[in-house]
């Protein structure tokens, strides 16, 4: 008899919000959903070599639900910044982010993983909970993706 075993994807964000003094104002960890564009990805990774890659993060401002349709973050985007990306295990992915003074600035309720500087495809979507990020605070954003 054949063995079968399930394949999950799984991601998890950790924000940290601090002022200009280094002071923790937020602190949130937990999952969020991966989208089916996302999940394409990793399918049709597995045949083809990717033409894509994530390597951007983005924060916005709705606090819409998350679904699996989404193509974008659902509000007005705050700033987008390419990540730094590493596999700390054979099946864990991480992208880290540092939305410094003055990038990504105002109300945050969502983030997202995307493949372009501008538009492209998202990967992920995640709702940070509302916190504020004044011109001079720091937000500091690690995204693990898991495949187990």
């Amino acid at each position: 008899m054949d063995a079968i075993t399930p394949l999950v994807l799984t991601g998890r964000v950790h924000i940290v919000l601090t002022d200009s003094m280094g002071n923790i104002k937020v602190d949130r960890e937990s999952n969020n959903l991966i989208v089916t564009v996302g999940k394409a990805f990793v399918a049709s990774a597995l045949i083809t070599i990717p033409s894509i890659s994530f390597l951007y993060m983005a924060v916005g401002t709705s606090a819409t639900a998350t679904d699996i349709s989404q193509t974008a973050l659902i509000g007005t985007e705050l700033g987008r910044i390419a990540t730094t990306n590493t596999n700390p295990t054979s099946v864990t992915t991480q992208f880290v982010a540092s939305f410094g003074a003055g990038v990504g600035t105002g109300t945050i309720e969502e983030a997202g993983l995307f493949s372009a500087a501008s538009a492209g495809s998202m990967f992920s979507r995640y709702l940070t909970g509302t916190f504020a990020k004044g011109a001079t605070d720091t937000l500091a954003v690690t995204w693990t993706i898991t495949v187990s």
